[in-house]
């Protein structure tokens, strides 16, 4: 039976050590003679840990591994000579768990490298063993030849693992690359570091703009309790983590212990805690509890060390995009602003579009995220209008044919103009979409039916319907049964029906005047 305990080494990559293992262990029964046989490899802890056994039960077994520690290890370690025990009376003899030792004799076997030990290889036998001068030297080169195979199988995994790691450092900076949201960004650090580490769980936690809290805001495993809480400023390990600017490491919080997001237990192991800056700019705390017993070594705290900086300069960029896509949408507003107030007549036509758009819009199923594109395209939808001239924009009489042409440019001017805003792509189609007619005859693209998307099929009959309530320079406000009779005729033409119906029923509820 072949038994490696996860924690030990590199979670990454244990497949040539495992290898070197089993090929060990058969070897040494053959090379021995014995009955049964067992390796053990330094656990995280300082204690022994079996690495591979056969022929123990699962008593017998932690009951050597316990003589081992208590008895042997400390002499093998020094003198690095075997150590080989006849059991008399082994029938009588008791191993301290009131069961008979399951052997007669055995012999302990230091594997050593470059002067350390890295493991004890045992053997044991029913009978009584005598080891003579030959058996000894054959056991000790076969010992020697064991130990370096298994030291370089553990090297070559560390390599392998090293570079997996690499590799994933590699792939997380392209993932984050594609993404400027810090709240995704968050996610995709603290899943790339848990599958790439030996860690059960962990956390996120991104200080706010205004550096006051630190929000977690992705977590895995035992956090997922403080998930989205909020940590004021300089309370807890979190923010010493952040302050100090370096690695704090922290042992499982104590049994019976009330736990809190001050302090935030991670999980059953040793917790590391880095924080994640760019540059002198604080943004963050990564955290992360390793598996039970293990330790975190110089390469995991580099490696954790390196994420966090990843993370860091992703976050700096993302944030760095949100202000930009702010400052555009605040540009956007004004832009639309600017529009309203050239027009006296109809400075509030767009935001009570809104409102009749949104209400059309959930009565025809549209999702949470369609109704806020279609929000959004009813107050934005005329701001193409910026670059129509106020002579033709508010001239009285009708409009040449040049000048038309000029206001038909108005929704490829207003996609344009909100499209610069990423939250807004999706509206800046409703918007040049908006003056489509259902038949076809309608402007930019000429789309017809369902090739019109329907936020802008909705768009559409709102906006007809405030443009024949609105008094305009060119014409007298009109009623509401009016406006109504006049949706209805250009159903199936100008309109979809459906939808024309569906505002109507709408607006039907409301009342809105005569």
């Amino acid at each position: 039976m072949l038994v490696i305990n996860p924690t030990n080494g590199n979670a990454v990559s244990m497949r040539w050590a495992r290898r070197a293992l089993d090929r060990a262990g058969h070897d040494l029964l053959i090379a021995s003679h014995s009955d049964r046989a067992a390796i053990w490899l330094p656990a995280p802890t300082g204690a022994s840990e079996v690495a591979w056994s056969k022929g123990f039960s699962a008593d017998a077994l932690a009951s050597e591994t316990s003589h081992l520690d208590r008895d042997h290890l400390s002499r093998l370690s020094l003198e690095g000579i075997p150590i080989t025990v006849d059991v008399a009376g082994s029938q009588q003899k008791r191993n301290g768990s009131d069961k008979p030792r399951v052997y007669r004799s055995k012999a302990l076997w230091p594997l050593t490298f470059d002067g350390s030990l890295i493991g004890v290889a045992g053997c044991y036998f029913r009978r009584p063993r005598q080891w003579g001068d030959a058996d000894l030297k054959r056991m000790a080169a076969f010992i020697q030849q064991t130990s370096s195979s298994l030291h370089h199988a553990q090297r070559l995994d560390a390599d392998i693992s090293e570079h997996v790691r690499t590799a994933g450092l590699f792939h997380l900076t392209e993932a984050l690359n594609q993404n400027d949201d810090p709240e995704a960004m968050a996610v995709i650090v603290l899943d790339s570091v848990l599958e790439l580490l030996p860690a059960e769980s962990g956390a996120v936690l991104l200080l706010d703009r205004h550096q006051i809290y630190l929000r977690v805001s992705a977590a895995r495993g035992a956090p997922e309790q403080w998930l989205g809480q909020l940590l004021p400023r300089q309370e807890g390990l979190p923010w010493r983590c952040l302050i100090a600017g370096r690695v704090y490491l922290t042992q499982p919080a104590e049994a019976g212990r009330r736990s809190s997001v001050e302090e935030m237990p991670l999980g059953q192991g040793v917790a590391v805690w880095a924080p994640v800056c760019a540059g002198p700019r604080a943004l963050g705390v990564l955290a992360l509890a390793l598996g039970d017993g293990a330790q975190p070594t110089e390469e995991v705290r580099a490696f954790v060390e390196h994420a966090a900086q990843i993370a860091g300069n992703a976050l700096r960029r993302g944030l760095l995009m949100q202000g930009l896509q702010q400052t555009q949408l605040e540009v956007v507003l004004a832009l639309a602003n600017a529009v309203n107030a050239r027009d006296e007549y109809t400075g509030d036509h767009s935001k009570r579009l809104a409102p009749l758009a949104e209400a059309t819009a959930r009565r025809l199923g549209c999702s949470e995220d369609e109704l806020e594109d279609i929000r959004w395209g009813a107050m934005l939808h005329d701001i193409g209008k910026i670059a129509v001239p106020d002579p033709i924009l508010l001239k009285p009489g009708p409009l040449t044919e040049d000048e038309w042409e000029i206001v038909r440019r108005h929704p490829e001017r207003g996609e344009a103009i909100v499209r610069t805003v990423d939250a807004l792509r999706r509206t800046a189609t409703l918007i040049r979409h908006h003056q489509e007619r259902f038949d076809g005859k309608g402007y930019p693209d000429a789309l017809d039916g369902d090739h019109i998307p329907l936020g802008a099929r909705i768009l559409a009959v709102v906006d007809a319907y405030s443009a024949i309530r609105d008094r305009r320079p060119y014409k007298e406000s009109r009623s509401h049964g009016e406006a109504v009779a006049e949706l209805r005729r250009c159903k199936g033409t100008q309109f979809d029906p459906k939808v024309v119906e569906t505002f109507l029923s709408v607006v039907e509820a409301v009342p809105m005047g005569a």
